[in-house]
This record gives structure tokens, sequence and C-alpha cells, in this order.
């Protein structure tokens, strides 16, 4: 069978044949794509830890009446680390003080080690740390802090922040304090 073809219809034929063709390598492609990013999620997920904990800060010049030394400052600290082998950003930690107001002097008392930037938000019992750059793989972050208290404080015995970290890889997880011990100047 001897069979001329138009030149729409071999327009028409070519176009079903790209259809076909694409038809059935878009799902190889696709699946490929997707998995891809699923799996950058994932690893980026797994090596992404963090954990806090605390100390009291006493001085020999806070002595109380019986010659007990007593703290003046509770210091917190929280460790981000990445133990896996990409960068993960948008790292965000929050505390709430549920039973103390906090001044505009704790933004100077934020340390990170080893440095980064940050921004630091404040309100009158949040606040808000979101470091800038995406922490690098294989490494550890620690931001620290310290809250004044003072005889009601300790009377009262004032409890924990809470305490969130999230990041691009994670929704937010809960960070559970320990008790890291004292420090005395």
């Amino acid at each position: 069978m001897n069979a001329n073809l138009t030149k729409n219809e071999r327009i028409t034929v070519g176009l079903g044949v790209t259809a076909l063709v694409i038809s059935i390598i878009s799902p190889f492609i696709t699946y490929r794509w997707f998995q891809s990013a699923v799996r950058e999620q994932t690893l980026k997920e797994q090596g992404f830890k963090a954990s806090g904990w605390h100390g009291y800060s006493y001085s020999r010049k806070n002595v109380g009446p019986d010659g007990e030394l007593k703290p003046y400052e509770i210091i917190y600290n929280v460790d981000l680390m990445n133990t896996g082998a990409l960068p993960v950003g948008k790292v965000v930690v929050s505390f709430r003080f549920r039973d103390k107001g906090l001044g505009n002097d704790i933004k100077d008392k934020i340390r990170i080690e080893p440095p980064m930037l940050a921004r630091i938000d404040l309100s009158q019992d949040t606040l808000i740390i979101s470091l800038e750059n995406a922490l690098p793989p294989r490494q550890r972050t620690t931001l620290s802090f310290s809250v004044g208290i003072n005889e009601s404080d300790i009377k009262n015995e004032i409890t924990n922040p809470d305490a969130w970290v999230s990041s691009e890889s994670s929704a937010s997880i809960p960070i559970v304090w320990g008790c890291a011990g004292v420090s005395i100047d």
C-alpha cells in the first residue's frame, strides 16, 4: 500500500508520535526529579538534631545571710547539630518564658559558637533567634544566653522556658532541658 500523506497529515502524525514519546518518558523523569527532592529533604531531617541544657552561675559576692552562695543568673544553652552531609537552612529557635519577662539587654547576652549571623526578635516573654545562614554539614553550633535571677525567682523555683527549634527540613521540635551544673566566679 502506497500512502502519500499530505502536509497536514504528516504534521498530525509527527505530533502524535511526539505526544506518545512524552507520555511514556515523563513519568520516569518526574519520579526521578521528585524522588531526588524527597530524598534530600529526608537526609536533612535525619541529620538535624537539637538539645538544651542549663546551669546556674554563682558569685562569691552574692552570699546569703547564712553564708551560702546564691545564684545570680541561669545560663541556657541549645546545641544544634547537623550530622548530615547537606546544609540545613532556615533554622529558628524560639523561647517562651512563662514566669518571667525579658528585657532588651538579653540581646547582648546571646552567644553563638561558632559565630554565625542571626536575627533576634524579642517580645515581652518570647525570644526568637533565626540563623541567617544554613547550618553547615557535620557541625555543632551552640546558642547560649543568660537570664538574671533574684531572690523571688529562687523562692518561686522558676521554670525553664518552653523552647522549640525548627528548620527547612523539620517541623517544630520541642527542646527538653537537661541540667549541666554550676559555675562560680
